[in-house]
């Protein structure tokens, strides 16, 4: 979505943009239009724009489609709208102080891009935007829908995410595989494991991959090779070096084994060991959390609505996200979710009181965990019920999403429910102007 705001009545402005537009590309109002009128009779308005009703409220009236075109490129439906933003006084909730603060606003012109189709990006939407760009002198700028619970939460202190580093990313894609996974949390929890043991660590049907294992684990800078030093009488490790190399270099410094020894009379072996990146990816299972937000930035949601890793009263949210106005709290885990889990979830719930709530786990969620949910959830619409609130209001169990490899269908769906929801609103306002009005039907029959 793209969104200008200009001071004052931008009708005009509005009306050339959607000429220009109706010259390259398929419209759908104005033909429509055209072929009512012409059916019924009746002469079109040289300027059709929507006039508010000067009865309703100053929210209502600031929220009329004025005027707008649809036109049909591919398979993707682009609607520009524009909205007269009345003057007068605003009231809104102020997150900030918790209490009800006024603006005087002056009026001004709303104008929205909208593209209404399987792409976040069309091809076309690049057209549009230069044409509009071209008559109002201005670029659009991307626009996200709001929430009042959302900017309660950024008042909170929190922080919206940071960018993950192109190295962050490389890496936490290859921590998606189990076997790369495991092998990278044994060599973390290790302090360094040799190279000999390694085929250990992982499940047998693994083994036969160790060394593309071990050469990924190199290659996205998680794990680092070193020499290791291993005394032949007691088997211990004495000494980790970056380089075997080196060991000459101890011996003339006089550096010995702890039986005596020059440590070149012992052995030495290959070892792996994690490194600073390595271990910040793994502590607290960040990778899984930069994995969240590059599918989410993928599929167009912007840094700014995505706050990670936060406090609340103790409790850490792995994310919160705001996705077409709707929050979303996710919480992630590397392991089997379990009922321990789900009453520590049940409280950060409630806590964050999101629109939709979910649970993914590289493993699975138990059917306890699901019971538990389903309890609460039924109770809680009984209790409501009782004191006669409507039963929408009961509120779902949380979205279950079982294996990394689910994450992104899941994700998708989210996006695609929420941006349908949007788009039947947008569609829901623009339609209406593609038909003559009933008062011009009326007024030409009842004069015949």
């Amino acid at each position: 979505m793209r969104r200008l705001v200009v001071d004052g009545d931008a009708t005009d402005a509005v009306n050339e943009t959607i000429a220009r537009l109706s010259q390259d590309h398929q419209s759908v109002l104005a033909p429509s239009l055209e072929a009512q009128a012409r059916a019924l009779g009746l002469a079109l308005p040289s300027n059709p724009v929507r006039q508010a009703d000067p009865r309703d409220s100053y929210a209502q009236r600031s929220m009329v489609v004025r005027r707008a075109e649809l036109y049909v490129e591919g398979d993707t439906l682009y609607a520009l709208m524009h909205r007269l933003r009345s003057s007068g006084v605003r009231r809104f909730m102020d997150p900030a102080t918790g209490g009800v603060r006024a603006e005087q606003e002056d009026e001004a012109s709303v104008v929205t891009l909208y593209a209404i189709g399987p792409e976040l990006d069309p091809p076309a939407l690049a057209a549009f935007e230069a044409t509009c760009a071209d008559v109002f002198d201005r670029p659009l700028e991307p626009f996200h829908y709001a929430s009042q619970r959302f900017d309660e939460l950024l008042a909170e202190t929190r922080e919206a995410a940071e960018q993950p580093s192109a190295e962050d990313i490389a890496a936490s894609e290859a921590l998606r595989d189990r076997g790369i996974r495991t092998l990278a949390t044994a060599i973390k929890s290790s302090s360094g494991l040799l190279l000999g043991d390694a085929p250990r660590q992982v499940a047998p049907d693994e083994r036969e991959r160790m060394d593309s294992i071990i050469e990924t684990l190199q290659k996205v800078g998680l794990v680092a090779t070193e020499a290791v030093v291993v005394c032949k009488k007691t088997n211990s490790q004495v000494n980790r070096l970056p380089d075997a190399s080196l060991i000459e270099e101890l011996d003339k410094s006089g550096v010995r084994c702890s039986c005596g020894r020059k440590l070149s009379d012992e052995r030495c072996e290959e070892a792996l060991g994690i490194t600073e990146r390595g271990r910040s990816l793994l502590d607290g299972n960040r990778w899984f959390t930069v994995a969240l937000v590059q599918e989410l930035l993928q599929l167009g949601v912007p840094l700014n609505s995505i706050l990670v890793e936060q406090q609340a009263g103790g409790d850490e949210m792995d994310a919160i996200v705001l996705i077409f106005g709707k929050v979303f709290l996710f919480e992630l885990k590397d392991k089997p979710f379990n009922l321990g889990s789900a009453y520590s979830f049940g409280a950060k719930i409630g806590i964050i009181r999101p629109d939709e709530s979910v649970i993914v786990t590289t493993d699975t969620v138990g059917n306890d965990v699901r019971d538990h949910f389903e309890r609460a959830r039924a109770a809680t619409g009984e209790r409501r019920a009782r004191y006669g609130y409507p039963e929408e209001s009961e509120g779902a169990a949380p979205v279950y999403v079982e294996g990394i490899g689910n994450l992104r269908p899941e994700l998708e769906r989210f996006v695609s429910e929420a941006s349908a929801s949007s788009a039947s609103n947008i569609l829901r306002d623009v339609m209406p102007l593609g038909s003559v009005s009933v008062l011009d039907v009326m007024s030409r029959w009842a004069t015949s």
